[in-house]
């Protein structure tokens, strides 16, 4: 009804015809109305549209918290690995061992490096729940700083507190010869022996006593870091003397310790201060033109060698040396 009468008075003004003034009005308050329920429209308009886009929002509000608290629980249940420790180190390899408390992580990463707080490489990717692992590109005499890694589904890692790890020199264990002993006295001797420290820092010693289990053990030597066979002894002494002895070289360093071949000597017999007595009562039977035997009483020795026999002399010339008390002279 208004949009007619609008265009109605619209053609009369265009063809100069006079409007009268209650039409006017009416059209006036037509376009009004017009525009007041347009306006009306429109915000309803924003008002539905608001409505929509603040559900929206809210939805996806929702939606980040969900994530937000799965990503919590997920990392909840990854923890850095525990105990790292070197289980085994030589001079080209190092083994590692762990604890791993992770119940749902993706993997474990070890990682490398040459100082301790920055330069960490990863060199292994392992399974799951892994709890060891063998390093074989270490090189002889050098630190090393190793770390692992447990590694969430969303590639958070927690990691260990770094380890250091210190390989040995390179060599092997050196090697010992035993040799014949020298400078035998009643109470002491030379045992003498080589020593190859195959490149390693190398100390020489030697065990001996009077069985082969020894149990006594001379002071050590240094034979030095070479690779060629040197020259070892030591002096033994507080030995018993007419005493048969087993000895044998040992060398030992950081690889191992090896010996030489068992071997023996005899100390000597003791010197004897005390002489013993003059032998008493010679007789002499006459047997025949030919013979004649001799008796006499036996001599005692206080000394520690004790009486070793009777030396017997015809005309001032030694004959005969007897350990029993009677001699025949024939």
């Amino acid at each position: 009804m208004i949009r007619p009468l609008l265009r109605l008075l619209w053609i009369g003004a265009r063809n100069g015809e006079s409007v009268s003034p209650e039409l006017r009005h009416d059209a006036q308050e037509g376009e009004i109305q017009m525009n007041t329920n347009r306006n009306t429209n429109e915000r309803k308009q924003t008002r539905r549209n608001g409505s929509t886009m603040g559900r929206q929002t809210r939805k996806l509000l929702l939606l980040g918290v969900v994530n937000l608290l799965m990503g919590i629980t997920s990392w909840a249940q990854v923890v850095a690995p525990i105990g790292l420790s070197a289980s085994s180190v030589s001079s080209n390899s190092v083994t590692l061992r762990w604890t791993d408390a992770s119940t749902k992580e993706k993997n474990e990463v070890v990682s490398r490096s040459l100082q301790l707080s920055s330069g960490y490489a990863d060199i292994a990717t392992l399974t799951t729940y892994s709890t060891q692992y063998t390093d074989s590109t270490v090189q002889p005499s050098k630190t090393y700083y190793y770390t692992v890694s447990s590694v969430a589904k969303n590639g958070t890692r927690f990691t260990s507190a770094p380890l250091a790890v210190t390989t040995s020199a390179s060599g092997t264990a050196p090697t010992a010869t035993t040799t014949a002993a020298s400078n035998i006295s009643p109470n002491a001797a030379t045992s003498n022996g080589n020593a190859n420290p195959n490149g390693l820092a190398t100390t020489a010693y030697f065990q001996y006593g009077t069985t082969t289990t020894y149990g006594s053990t001379s002071a050590s030597q240094s034979a030095g870091s070479g690779t060629a066979p040197v020259s070892v002894s030591a002096n033994l002494g507080a030995l018993t003397p007419s005493t048969i002895y087993h000895y044998r070289a040992a060398a030992s360093n950081s690889r191992g310790t090896s010996y030489g071949a068992d071997m023996m000597f005899t100390t000597t017999a003791a010197a004897d201060p005390t002489a013993p007595t003059v032998p008493t009562g010679l007789t002499a039977s006459v047997i025949s033109s030919s013979q004649i035997n001799l008796s006499w009483s036996a001599a005692t020795d206080t000394g520690g060698s004790g009486l070793a026999g009777y030396k017997i002399y015809k005309n001032g010339v030694l004959v005969m040396t007897s350990a029993s008390t009677s001699y025949s002279v024939t």
